[in-house]
């Protein structure tokens, strides 16, 4: 089971920030989410069995930056 209390982005992302969050299991999406600055999400998602895990943060229009 990979749980997560919660999934946002940092504080001091810029004004109007978003990212795409995703959770893959041996390639199939178990879980995906556009979250945007001041949001969180929690999740709770069933990974037995599965031999690969792929966490993704992908930036949405770039505007989230580089720290």
């Amino acid at each position: 089971m990979l749980t997560s209390p919660g999934v946002g982005l940092a504080d001091n992302a810029p004004d109007g920030a978003a990212a795409v969050f995703y959770v893959q299991t041996d390639g199939s999406y178990k879980w995906q989410k556009t979250i945007s600055l001041g949001q969180s999400d929690s999740l709770k998602i069933s990974i037995t069995g599965a031999l690969r895990l792929r966490l993704t943060v992908k930036d949405v229009q770039n505007s989230v930056g580089s720290s």
